[in-house]
């Protein structure tokens, strides 16, 4: 029951994309190199994200029809589509980032409103009640996880390998659990963009936009939230971060280098993890293997903490990630002197006032 929409999604987000370059060719979504940031060697269609929702929503169709899908994920393709829209235009207005990140909020209000938001979690073994509360946080996660996915998108097929990933290893979990409809979501989301990335894999073609990194940083947070749950509703808090363990990484090291520089948060630099990658001499398919590789591990963890109920390997993964990449001198090490050089500028300024 559950192969049909993910065969559909395949086929559709194939059959969508030309049409999507088409559409960004003619309203100027097209991504062109600036010698800087943009390096690509030619001009590239965006608005690849909404081939990706367009294949989304006909396979969940297909699915309410099969009965294979209930009225339980209308909240989050609701957002869905209204996140790829708000990152369409994005793509072709250049919107403000205040009002993109109004957007965010608005986008995700139908899961938190709904019902979608959880009151407890489970951490080092206890559970943290946290009451109404649950639906800020519920907010926040998921915008959160929409901007880590948006800035970590940096390299052709990054972005689409990210999702996929991280959404085969929800799959796995939700059926092992027996949530078929959290199952059969994370299998649409995976189909749509093994169908993109027949256009989105080096040289890309077309690329997601913010149509589509935003749109897949919804849905793996959405993921992350609800798979990792037990009878009661109670969230395995190891097992969600473990899964989004390299765009938590990646926008944690961001905020850090760009706080302690003094630069705007919104403004990007090419210091992110895959930048770092190939300025270790890496090809874009080296870096694309050695992430998938990383997301092979964590997602792996994530279902033998769920499978044998032992949050400490998730919490291992989630850990382990980084250091492994500190050890191989890919990340974390400009943050960590920047960091140092700050505490040590903090430390003589409070000298200098006792």
């Amino acid at each position: 029951m559950l192969s049909l929409p993910f065969v559909i999604a395949i086929a559709a987000a194939i059959l969508f994309t030309p049409g999507v370059r088409a559409i960004a060719a003619r309203t100027g979504a097209v991504d062109r190199p600036d010698g800087n940031r943009k390096r690509q060697m030619y001009p590239v269609p965006t608005l690849g994200g909404l081939a990706v929702c367009c294949a989304i929503l006909l396979s969940a169709a297909v699915g309410i029809i099969q009965g294979a899908l209930a009225d339980g994920l209308i909240p989050v393709l609701l957002a869905a589509a209204t996140i790829s829209l708000i990152g369409a235009y994005d793509d072709i207005r250049n919107l403000r980032p205040r009002l993109k990140f109004i957007g965010q909020i608005v986008a995700v209000l139908p899961i938190a409103v709904l019902g979608d938001s959880f009151d407890r979690f489970s951490l080092l073994g206890q559970v943290v009640h946290i009451g109404v509360m649950g639906r800020f946080v519920t907010v926040l996660w998921l915008v959160s996880g929409i901007n880590a996915v948006n800035f970590l998108d940096g390299m052709d097929g990054l972005g689409a390998l990210t999702g996929l990933s991280i959404s085969l290893a929800a799959a796995a979990i939700a059926w092992f659990s027996g949530q078929a409809e959290l199952a059969l979501l994370a299998l649409i989301h995976a189909g749509a963009l093994i169908g993109f990335m027949v256009y989105n894999l080096p040289p890309a073609r077309v690329y997601l936009g913010d149509s589509g990194s935003m749109l897949i940083g919804l849905i793996v947070s959405y993921l992350a939230l609800h798979v990792p749950r037990d009878s009661s509703g109670t969230l395995h808090l190891g097992t969600a971060v473990a899964l989004l363990t390299i765009p938590i990484l990646d926008t944690f090291l961001a905020i850090i280098r760009r706080t302690l520089v003094g630069q705007d948060f919104w403004h990007g630099d090419r210091r992110h993890l895959h930048h770092c990658l190939l300025s270790h001499g890496m090809s874009i398919w080296k870096a694309l293997r050695y992430l998938a590789g990383l997301f092979c591990i964590t997602g792996f963890c994530s279902f033998i903490a769920e499978a044998w109920n032992q949050p400490a390997v998730a919490w291992g993964a989630f850990f382990f990630v980084p250091t492994y990449l500190y050890s191989g001198n890919y990340c974390c090490r400009l943050e960590w002197e920047l960091a140092k050089k700050w505490m040590r500028r903090s430390v003589k300024l409070l000298s200098n006032r006792a």
